[in-house]
């Protein structure tokens, strides 16, 4: 990506950020006019989408094409992840971060956003609740 195009997509997520979707979704669409299809353009119209309410089905699909497009990026997984949890569908969007896990298994912006989820992991011991003094401790240790 060359230094004009990066600086032209911070400016769209700053758009995004301060919800002036409407701006966003235009520039958004002139720019996928321009470069056929860009995997970071779909990712950033669809979060556009969504977020403004005009075309949440469209919003979501854009958002998988991304991520079908461009596996190695794990904006695009955390920007589909966020759709699914606006969606109220956390399952999908623990999937969805896992998925990403599996192609960038050092992503620290995947774990993160993962982590924010309050995913544990399952009991050492799990014959004994998870509230049980050796769980906890074994939790303790294990971490």
């Amino acid at each position: 990506m060359t230094e004009k195009e990066e600086e032209r997509y911070n400016l769209v997520m700053d758009m995004i950020r301060h919800k002036q979707y409407s701006i966003a979704i235009e520039g958004l669409e002139r720019i996928l006019e321009k470069e056929d299809r860009s995997p970071a353009a779909l990712s950033l119209l669809g979060v556009a989408l969504f977020r403004s309410g005009k075309d949440t089905k469209r919003g979501l699909e854009l958002c998988k094409e991304a991520v079908r497009k461009e596996s190695k990026n794990p904006s695009f997984y955390c920007n589909l992840a966020d759709i699914y949890r606006r969606k109220k569908e956390k399952q999908k969007a623990i999937a969805t971060l896992r998925a990403g896990l599996k192609v960038l298994p050092n992503s620290k912006q995947l774990i993160k956003i993962l982590r924010r989820f309050g995913i544990r992991k399952a009991p050492l011991f799990p014959f004994l609740d998870r509230s049980n003094p050796i769980n906890k401790l074994a939790g303790k240790i294990r971490s």
